[in-house]
């Protein structure tokens, strides 16, 4: 079985990351997932990659209104991946969107983010992430 590359398509990197997947293909299973529609289109017209996400789309029709549990757990779950050098409230003043937002809506979209990847990351057993810096 092969090990499960997740490309997250968003910008240039969408161009850059369709030309690798014809090289990766034959040792690697390649999964896209598209920021929005844009990058979505560009998979499939230029690349013949569709995917079964698109990140734009999940947010607009899953926006989560998380509980003080969930956003403890959130919390705990970024102090332990981050060696404890952040929280989610400090996560969220270093996103250029979300600390632009007041804190409830972003603690919301925070805690999408997080249940989208966390799906996909348990259904796909993915092996390796490429994202955007």
């Amino acid at each position: 079985m092969k090990e499960k590359i997740l490309f997250f398509s968003r910008m240039r990197l969408t161009e850059q990351y369709g030309e690798l997947n014809k090289h990766l293909i034959n040792d690697f299973e390649c999964l896209h997932v598209p920021y929005d529609n844009f990058e979505e289109n560009i998979l499939i017209t230029k690349y013949n990659l569709p995917s079964k996400y698109n990140m734009q789309s999940y947010l607009k029709n899953n926006l989560y209104s998380p509980s003080l549990t969930e956003l403890k757990e959130l919390d705990l779950l970024i102090l332990k991946y981050t060696n404890n050098r952040f929280n989610l409230n400090s996560s969220i003043q270093f996103d250029r969107g979300l600390k632009l937002l007041n804190l409830d809506d972003a603690y919301s979209i925070a805690y999408t983010y997080f249940i989208f990847w966390d799906n996909i990351f348990k259904k796909e057993n993915v092996s390796y992430m490429f994202h955007e810096t």
